[in-house]
């Protein structure tokens, strides 16, 4: 008597020419960003890094400021570590994500979108998150030490508002500085990927 139970095999997996295509692409990308000269290779994999770092001193720069602003002397490693690595992590992986993963898959081929792509993290992620990451955490440790008069629902839109202009006007050229940063980071990434397509041409010797 046979056995009524039969195995089911899985249908086999269907990979669209398309996913194909992008998978070639990126393999062969792959192989000519190891081709690169080691300066551009480390342009690549730590540039986001240098960036992140920035945004880490803006962090910083804008707890202190708001510390003395809101007299706030206690909490001092629960309000910094945040502001110094939040920033840098987030600045390094919307780097990688937006900027040097999409250029090494192909996906990335426009100069002046990854330039606008570097300035807007640059400036975004790397300088106004990290300040606003610092006006909250600060606002909460004054609302929970007590060490600032707070105002009423009503007016704390106004309160906020006068307490980090003076932070936000200190941190203009921070906010300059890494919005061209930003911007160059994109510009030489997209120079890089640019060079890697004359590698073949470069090593086979063919010519135009």
């Amino acid at each position: 008597m046979q056995s009524l139970t039969m195995t089911q095999r899985e249908p086999p997996e269907v990979v669209s020419p398309l996913e194909n295509i992008e998978a070639q692409t990126a393999k062969i990308l792959q192989e000519l960003f190891e081709q690169l000269p080691e300066e551009d290779q480390e342009f690549l994999q730590r540039g986001s890094i240098f960036l992140g770092l920035n945004a880490s001193v803006c962090g910083l720069i804008a707890n202190s400021s708001f510390r003395k602003i809101l007299n706030i002397s206690q909490a001092r490693i629960v309000s910094t570590l945040p502001t110094i690595f939040i920033p840098l992590t987030s600045t390094y992986v919307a780097c990688s994500s937006l900027i040097v993963q999409p250029l090494l898959t192909d996906d990335l081929n426009c100069l002046s979108c990854a330039v606008v792509r570097g300035g807007f993290i640059g400036s975004v992620v790397g300088a106004l998150y990290p300040v606003t990451l610092a006006l909250f955490l600060n606002g909460a440790l004054a609302a929970r030490y007590s060490t600032a008069p707070l105002p009423h629902l009503r007016s704390s839109l106004r309160f906020w508002i006068t307490a980090s202009r003076p932070v936000f006007k200190k941190m203009s050229l921070v906010l300059a500085l890494q919005t061209m940063a930003g911007a160059y980071l994109g510009f030489r990434s997209h120079g890089i990927y640019l060079k890697m397509f004359q590698i073949p041409q470069t090593k086979n010797g063919l010519k135009d």
